[in-house]
Protein backbone atom coordinates (compact mmCIF):
# COMPACT_ATOMS: atom_id res chain seq x y z
CA UNK A 1 0.00 0.00 0.00
CA UNK A 2 2.77 2.43 0.93
CA UNK A 3 4.64 1.66 -2.30
CA UNK A 4 1.51 2.48 -4.27
CA UNK A 5 0.81 5.71 -2.35
CA UNK A 6 4.41 6.82 -2.81
CA UNK A 7 4.36 5.84 -6.49
CA UNK A 8 1.36 8.02 -7.34
CA UNK A 9 2.61 10.92 -5.22
CA UNK A 10 -0.12 10.77 -2.58
CA UNK A 11 2.47 10.82 0.21
CA UNK A 12 6.20 11.16 0.81
CA UNK A 13 6.10 9.41 4.21
CA UNK A 14 8.09 6.18 3.88
CA UNK A 15 8.15 4.95 7.46
CA UNK A 16 5.03 5.94 9.42
CA UNK A 17 4.71 5.03 13.09
CA UNK A 18 1.06 4.07 12.59
CA UNK A 19 -1.34 3.50 9.72
CA UNK A 20 -5.05 3.94 10.43
CA UNK A 21 -7.56 2.84 7.80
CA UNK A 22 -11.33 3.22 7.84
CA UNK A 23 -14.01 2.57 5.23
CA UNK A 24 -17.16 4.62 4.62
CA UNK A 25 -16.12 7.14 7.27
CA UNK A 26 -18.65 9.95 7.53
CA UNK A 27 -17.51 13.56 7.42
CA UNK A 28 -20.13 16.02 8.66
CA UNK A 29 -21.65 18.37 6.09
CA UNK A 30 -19.82 21.67 5.66
CA UNK A 31 -21.80 24.92 5.57
CA UNK A 32 -22.02 25.12 1.78
CA UNK A 33 -22.47 21.39 1.18
CA UNK A 34 -25.87 19.77 0.53
CA UNK A 35 -24.94 16.50 2.26
CA UNK A 36 -22.42 14.78 4.50
CA UNK A 37 -19.45 13.18 2.76
CA UNK A 38 -18.57 9.49 2.88
CA UNK A 39 -15.48 8.55 0.87
CA UNK A 40 -14.82 4.86 0.31
CA UNK A 41 -11.54 4.77 2.25
CA UNK A 42 -9.75 7.13 4.63
CA UNK A 43 -6.08 6.49 5.40
CA UNK A 44 -4.20 8.29 8.16
CA UNK A 45 -0.42 8.05 8.22
CA UNK A 46 1.08 9.11 11.55
CA UNK A 47 4.72 9.88 12.30
CA UNK A 48 6.25 11.95 15.12
CA UNK A 49 2.82 13.20 16.13
CA UNK A 50 2.04 14.50 12.63
CA UNK A 51 -0.90 13.07 10.65
CA UNK A 52 -1.42 12.85 6.91
CA UNK A 53 -4.98 12.22 5.68
CA UNK A 54 -5.60 10.47 2.36
CA UNK A 55 -9.12 9.97 1.04
CA UNK A 56 -9.83 7.40 -1.67
CA UNK A 57 -12.91 7.28 -3.88
CA UNK A 58 -13.22 4.14 -6.01
CA UNK A 59 -15.42 3.57 -9.04
CA UNK A 60 -15.98 0.40 -11.05
CA UNK A 61 -19.29 0.53 -12.90
CA UNK A 62 -20.84 3.62 -11.30
CA UNK A 63 -19.96 7.25 -12.00
CA UNK A 64 -18.91 10.07 -9.73
CA UNK A 65 -21.61 12.32 -8.29
CA UNK A 66 -21.89 15.91 -9.65
CA UNK A 67 -20.05 17.52 -6.71
CA UNK A 68 -18.69 14.42 -4.97
CA UNK A 69 -14.97 14.96 -5.53
CA UNK A 70 -15.16 18.69 -4.85
CA UNK A 71 -16.83 17.99 -1.50
CA UNK A 72 -14.00 15.65 -0.57
CA UNK A 73 -11.42 18.30 -1.47
CA UNK A 74 -13.29 20.80 0.69
CA UNK A 75 -13.33 18.31 3.56
CA UNK A 76 -9.55 17.95 3.33
CA UNK A 77 -9.16 21.73 3.44
CA UNK A 78 -11.40 21.95 6.50
CA UNK A 79 -9.20 19.51 8.42
CA UNK A 80 -6.36 22.04 8.49
CA UNK A 81 -3.67 19.37 8.12
CA UNK A 82 -0.32 20.13 6.55
CA UNK A 83 -0.44 17.15 4.19
CA UNK A 84 -3.58 15.67 2.60
CA UNK A 85 -4.48 13.93 -0.65
CA UNK A 86 -7.55 12.75 -2.56
CA UNK A 87 -7.20 9.69 -4.79
CA UNK A 88 -9.85 8.98 -7.43
CA UNK A 89 -9.27 5.42 -8.64
CA UNK A 90 -11.35 3.92 -11.44
CA UNK A 91 -11.49 0.86 -13.62
CA UNK A 92 -12.44 2.85 -16.72
CA UNK A 93 -11.07 6.31 -17.38
CA UNK A 94 -13.31 8.99 -15.91
CA UNK A 95 -12.56 12.69 -16.23
CA UNK A 96 -12.89 14.81 -13.07
CA UNK A 97 -13.92 18.45 -13.17
CA UNK A 98 -11.29 21.06 -14.07
CA UNK A 99 -11.38 22.55 -10.56
CA UNK A 100 -10.64 19.21 -8.90
CA UNK A 101 -8.06 18.11 -11.51
CA UNK A 102 -5.97 21.25 -10.98
CA UNK A 103 -5.86 20.85 -7.21
CA UNK A 104 -2.32 19.66 -6.28
CA UNK A 105 -3.77 17.29 -3.68
CA UNK A 106 -5.80 15.40 -6.29
CA UNK A 107 -4.39 12.16 -7.70
CA UNK A 108 -6.07 10.30 -10.57
CA UNK A 109 -5.32 6.56 -10.51
CA UNK A 110 -6.47 3.40 -12.30
CA UNK A 111 -7.10 -0.03 -10.84
CA UNK A 112 -4.86 -1.77 -13.37
CA UNK A 113 -1.92 0.31 -12.06
CA UNK A 114 -2.67 -0.80 -8.51
CA UNK A 115 -2.85 -4.38 -9.79
CA UNK A 116 0.78 -4.12 -10.94
CA UNK A 117 1.88 -3.15 -7.43
CA UNK A 118 -0.18 -5.97 -5.97
CA UNK A 119 1.21 -8.50 -8.44
CA UNK A 120 4.76 -7.60 -7.38
CA UNK A 121 3.86 -8.13 -3.71
CA UNK A 122 4.56 -11.55 -2.19
CA UNK A 123 1.94 -12.46 0.40
CA UNK A 124 2.12 -15.91 1.97
CA UNK A 125 -1.33 -15.80 3.59
CA UNK A 126 -3.18 -15.95 0.27
CA UNK A 127 -5.02 -12.64 0.64
CA UNK A 128 -3.09 -10.96 -2.17
CA UNK A 129 -3.75 -13.98 -4.41
CA UNK A 130 -7.50 -13.80 -3.80
CA UNK A 131 -7.54 -10.03 -4.38
CA UNK A 132 -5.68 -10.43 -7.68
CA UNK A 133 -8.19 -13.09 -8.74
CA UNK A 134 -11.08 -10.76 -7.87
CA UNK A 135 -9.52 -7.94 -9.89
CA UNK A 136 -8.94 -10.20 -12.89
CA UNK A 137 -12.54 -11.44 -12.84
CA UNK A 138 -13.86 -7.85 -12.67
CA UNK A 139 -11.65 -6.52 -15.49
CA UNK A 140 -9.61 -4.36 -13.11
CA UNK A 141 -6.26 -5.72 -14.31
CA UNK A 142 -6.49 -5.22 -18.08
CA UNK A 143 -4.39 -2.08 -18.38
CA UNK A 144 -3.53 -0.71 -21.82
CA UNK A 145 -1.06 -3.31 -23.10
CA UNK A 146 -2.21 -5.78 -25.75
CA UNK A 147 -1.28 -9.44 -25.33
CA UNK A 148 -0.83 -11.96 -28.16
CA UNK A 149 -4.23 -13.50 -27.32
CA UNK A 150 -5.84 -10.05 -27.59
CA UNK A 151 -4.46 -9.62 -31.12
CA UNK A 152 -5.86 -13.02 -32.14
CA UNK A 153 -9.26 -12.06 -30.70
CA UNK A 154 -9.22 -8.76 -32.60
CA UNK A 155 -8.42 -10.50 -35.88
CA UNK A 156 -11.41 -12.79 -35.38
CA UNK A 157 -13.78 -10.16 -34.00
CA UNK A 158 -15.59 -9.14 -37.19
CA UNK A 159 -16.37 -12.76 -38.01
CA UNK A 160 -17.64 -13.37 -34.48
CA UNK A 161 -19.72 -10.16 -34.63
CA UNK A 162 -21.31 -11.33 -37.90
CA UNK A 163 -22.28 -14.58 -36.18
CA UNK A 164 -23.68 -12.65 -33.20
CA UNK A 165 -25.70 -10.43 -35.55
CA UNK A 166 -27.05 -13.44 -37.43
CA UNK A 167 -28.18 -14.92 -34.11
CA UNK A 168 -30.22 -11.82 -33.24
CA UNK A 169 -31.48 -10.88 -36.70
CA UNK A 170 -33.61 -12.79 -39.18
CA UNK A 171 -36.16 -15.13 -37.63
CA UNK A 172 -35.34 -14.04 -34.08
CA UNK A 173 -36.07 -10.38 -34.79
CA UNK A 174 -39.24 -11.22 -36.77
CA UNK A 175 -40.56 -13.41 -33.97
CA UNK A 176 -39.69 -10.81 -31.35
CA UNK A 177 -41.59 -8.15 -33.31
CA UNK A 178 -44.65 -10.41 -33.44
CA UNK A 179 -44.59 -10.80 -29.67
CA UNK A 180 -43.50 -7.32 -28.55
CA UNK A 181 -44.66 -5.11 -31.40
CA UNK A 182 -41.19 -3.78 -32.05
CA UNK A 183 -37.58 -4.33 -30.97
CA UNK A 184 -34.41 -2.27 -30.90
CA UNK A 185 -32.10 -2.24 -33.91
CA UNK A 186 -28.96 -4.31 -34.19
CA UNK A 187 -26.93 -1.07 -34.01
CA UNK A 188 -28.15 -0.63 -30.45
CA UNK A 189 -26.65 -3.99 -29.52
CA UNK A 190 -23.14 -2.52 -29.84
CA UNK A 191 -24.06 0.18 -27.34
CA UNK A 192 -25.38 -2.52 -25.02
CA UNK A 193 -22.07 -4.36 -25.37
CA UNK A 194 -20.07 -1.21 -24.61
CA UNK A 195 -22.14 0.01 -21.68
CA UNK A 196 -23.55 -3.18 -20.13
CA UNK A 197 -21.39 -6.07 -21.40
CA UNK A 198 -24.32 -7.73 -23.16
CA UNK A 199 -25.36 -8.07 -26.82
CA UNK A 200 -29.15 -7.82 -27.01
CA UNK A 201 -32.21 -6.63 -28.82
CA UNK A 202 -35.02 -5.47 -26.59
CA UNK A 203 -38.17 -3.42 -26.28
CA UNK A 204 -39.46 -1.14 -23.51
CA UNK A 205 -42.97 -0.70 -22.13
CA UNK A 206 -44.46 2.37 -20.51
CA UNK A 207 -41.73 4.91 -19.82
CA UNK A 208 -39.10 2.20 -20.07
CA UNK A 209 -40.30 0.92 -16.68
CA UNK A 210 -40.21 -2.64 -17.98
Amino acid sequence: MLNWLLGIGATTMRDPDRILISTQEEFARLADHPTDSRPDIAIRLVRDGQTELILIESKLGSKQGPTQLQRYVDQLTAKGLEKTALIFITRDYEDPSDVVRLDPRFKLARWFEFYRYLKAHVNGDGLARELKLFMEENHMSLGNQFRATDIVAMESFLGVKALMDETLQGEVTLEAKKIFGDVSSIKGAMKQLRDNERYTIHTAFGRSDF
